[in-house]
Protein backbone atom coordinates (compact mmCIF):
# COMPACT_ATOMS: atom_id res chain seq x y z
CA UNK A 1 0.00 0.00 0.00
CA UNK A 2 1.23 3.56 -0.65
CA UNK A 3 1.15 5.76 2.27
CA UNK A 4 0.25 9.27 1.18
CA UNK A 5 0.22 12.32 3.47
CA UNK A 6 -0.29 15.55 3.15
CA UNK A 7 1.42 17.93 5.91
CA UNK A 8 0.09 21.66 6.10
CA UNK A 9 -0.35 24.59 8.89
CA UNK A 10 -3.33 26.35 8.32
CA UNK A 11 -2.42 28.24 11.46
CA UNK A 12 -0.32 29.66 8.85
CA UNK A 13 -1.51 31.62 6.17
CA UNK A 14 0.98 30.95 3.16
CA UNK A 15 -0.56 33.47 0.98
CA UNK A 16 -2.79 36.50 1.21
CA UNK A 17 -4.50 35.57 -2.09
CA UNK A 18 -6.23 32.06 -2.97
CA UNK A 19 -3.15 30.22 -4.14
CA UNK A 20 -3.64 26.73 -4.35
CA UNK A 21 -5.73 24.12 -2.53
CA UNK A 22 -6.38 24.02 0.88
CA UNK A 23 -5.62 21.21 2.01
CA UNK A 24 -6.77 21.51 5.44
CA UNK A 25 -10.53 21.71 3.41
CA UNK A 26 -12.53 18.06 3.98
CA UNK A 27 -13.74 18.79 0.65
CA UNK A 28 -10.67 19.01 -1.08
CA UNK A 29 -9.50 15.76 0.75
CA UNK A 30 -12.36 13.74 -0.26
CA UNK A 31 -11.93 15.10 -4.17
CA UNK A 32 -8.23 13.58 -4.39
CA UNK A 33 -9.50 10.55 -2.27
CA UNK A 34 -12.20 10.24 -4.37
CA UNK A 35 -9.47 10.61 -7.69
CA UNK A 36 -6.96 8.32 -5.91
CA UNK A 37 -9.64 5.47 -5.15
CA UNK A 38 -11.39 5.92 -9.00
CA UNK A 39 -7.51 5.28 -10.39
CA UNK A 40 -5.84 3.30 -8.14
CA UNK A 41 -8.59 1.42 -5.78
CA UNK A 42 -7.49 0.67 -1.91
CA UNK A 43 -3.97 0.72 -3.26
CA UNK A 44 -3.34 4.20 -2.16
CA UNK A 45 -4.12 5.85 0.81
CA UNK A 46 -4.35 9.71 2.28
CA UNK A 47 -4.24 11.43 4.91
CA UNK A 48 -4.19 15.08 5.69
CA UNK A 49 -1.91 15.93 8.70
CA UNK A 50 -1.99 19.29 10.95
CA UNK A 51 1.98 20.53 11.15
CA UNK A 52 1.00 22.67 14.44
CA UNK A 53 -1.42 20.23 16.19
CA UNK A 54 1.22 17.58 16.29
CA UNK A 55 4.70 17.76 18.43
CA UNK A 56 6.28 14.56 16.72
CA UNK A 57 5.47 16.41 13.52
CA UNK A 58 6.97 19.56 14.34
CA UNK A 59 10.14 18.02 15.47
CA UNK A 60 10.46 16.83 11.98
CA UNK A 61 8.66 19.19 9.90
CA UNK A 62 8.62 22.64 11.95
CA UNK A 63 11.51 24.04 9.81
CA UNK A 64 10.01 23.66 6.60
CA UNK A 65 9.23 26.89 5.10
CA UNK A 66 7.50 25.54 2.13
CA UNK A 67 4.54 24.26 2.78
CA UNK A 68 2.06 21.74 2.59
CA UNK A 69 4.48 18.87 2.03
CA UNK A 70 3.70 15.82 0.00
CA UNK A 71 5.06 12.77 1.92
CA UNK A 72 4.91 9.42 -0.05
CA UNK A 73 5.64 6.36 2.08
CA UNK A 74 7.89 8.82 4.54
CA UNK A 75 9.84 10.59 1.83
CA UNK A 76 9.12 14.46 1.20
CA UNK A 77 8.31 14.90 -3.06
CA UNK A 78 6.80 17.86 -2.79
CA UNK A 79 7.24 20.86 -0.74
CA UNK A 80 4.76 24.64 -1.67
CA UNK A 81 1.63 24.10 -3.26
CA UNK A 82 0.49 21.62 -5.96
CA UNK A 83 -2.77 20.16 -7.18
CA UNK A 84 -4.42 17.04 -7.20
CA UNK A 85 -2.80 16.06 -10.97
CA UNK A 86 0.45 15.77 -9.09
CA UNK A 87 -0.35 14.18 -6.56
CA UNK A 88 -1.65 11.51 -8.91
CA UNK A 89 1.36 11.55 -11.39
CA UNK A 90 3.32 11.49 -7.87
CA UNK A 91 1.29 8.35 -6.51
CA UNK A 92 1.71 6.64 -10.37
CA UNK A 93 5.18 7.00 -11.00
CA UNK A 94 5.69 5.62 -6.84
CA UNK A 95 3.73 2.71 -7.80
CA UNK A 96 5.40 1.88 -11.19
CA UNK A 97 8.15 1.74 -9.09
CA UNK A 98 7.22 -0.32 -6.67
CA UNK A 99 6.15 0.29 -3.02
CA UNK A 100 8.38 -0.02 -0.59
Amino acid sequence: MLHVQIIGDSKNQLCQAECGPDWSQTDMLAKARCALRRKYGESVRLDYLELSQDAKLASAFGQEKNLPLLVVNGQVRLAGQFEIRQVMDIAEAQLEIGVE
